[in-house]
């Protein structure tokens, strides 16, 4: 996304809707969704735009999902599972074949403590004792 001159001009507009309905939680969808397309470097921003967007409109399910994305993304995965959870629950029948979701939501437990993945990465660092 930092080389996209088109990406950085839509979270321009963006930014500048916001400033004029800042309680419009499409505007902050709009720019999470953003954030979310451009990478690691984004995920802050991403994380603090999908939060106002979930708390102007807490029944929205894809609010959720994408709150939960980010939160993934941001490492923040307990949490994630929490929000990814709410997603399923909110949206029903219409998003229960959301495969993208299922996966990340699933994935959860191996990625926190005491789950395969993440003991495996934890054993991929060597530890040095110093005394």
């Amino acid at each position: 996304m930092a080389g996209s001159g088109r990406s950085t001009e839509a979270i321009r507009l963006t930014s500048d809707a916001i400033s004029r309905h800042a309680l419009d939680p499409e505007a902050h969808a709009i720019i999470a969704d953003l954030f979310l397309a451009g990478g690691q470097d984004y995920v802050v921003m991403g994380i603090v735009e999908a939060l106002a967007a979930r708390v102007l409109d807490p029944r929205n399910p894809q609010a959720w999902k994408r709150w939960g994305m980010l939160q993934y993304r941001g490492r923040i995965y307990e949490q994630a599972g929490v929000s990814l959870t709410r997603y399923f629950a909110l949206g029903g029948s219409t998003v229960k074949g959301d495969k993208e979701a299922r996966r990340i939501l699933e994935s959860i437990p191996s990625v926190v403590p005491g789950g395969k993945r993440y003991q495996e990465a934890m054993r991929s660092y060597p530890v040095q004792i110093v005394w």
